[in-house]
């Protein structure tokens, strides 16, 4: 039997997300009940400019752009930490608020962006610690939140690769839904 949370983990563009995406149909699916959000590129011209931020609510705001200055920032892009507070730690919170204990809370991702917000890794850590299971994606390189998580005991880190990502979603959605 699988951990009570799995922390999905790989290089970028490996499939994370896709996988945490295809898992969570696949838990619906069969009936359970998902609350969460998913990040993912803002694309202009082929280029990529940012990244948005929506939750399963329907909630959606723009997390981090080219165009946004003042304020923290990873690489070239501006993040806005309100907006991470508006729809993740939103979206956290009203899980852990209404959802049944069998239900899965998604989280993509928990990466240097999103960690950039107090409240969002308090949500994370609330979460963790509480009774929904937990299906997240995290960066893989250093970071020590995200490394502490690694360590608990009831985290299992499940690696991304181009070759398993394909099978990874019918393995994941079976086990979750065994120790649901």
């Amino acid at each position: 039997m699988i951990k009570r949370h799995l922390l999905l983990v790989g290089a970028p563009g490996c499939g994370k997300t896709t996988v945490a995406r295809r898992t969570a149909e696949l838990l619906r699916d069969r009936g359970a009940e998902i609350f969460g959000f998913w990040t993912g590129e803002i694309r202009e011209r082929g280029a990529r400019i940012g990244f948005d931020i929506e939750s399963l609510s329907g909630d959606r705001a723009i997390m981090a752009h080219v165009g946004f200055k003042g304020g923290p920032s990873v690489s070239k892009y501006g993040v806005d930490v309100e907006a991470v507070n508006r729809i993740a730690v939103a979206e956290i919170r009203r899980a852990l608020r209404e959802a049944r204990p069998a239900a899965i809370l998604v989280i993509d991702e928990i990466g240097k962006m999103e960690l950039f917000s107090a409240e969002f890794r308090d949500a994370v850590t609330t979460a963790i610690g509480g009774p929904l299971r937990v299906l997240a994606t995290a960066m893989t390189k250093p970071h020590p939140f995200v490394d502490a998580l690694k360590r608990r005991p009831d985290v299992e880190t499940v690696a991304i690769t181009t070759t398993n990502r394909d099978r990874l979603p019918e393995l994941l959605a079976a086990e979750l839904t065994k120790a649901s």
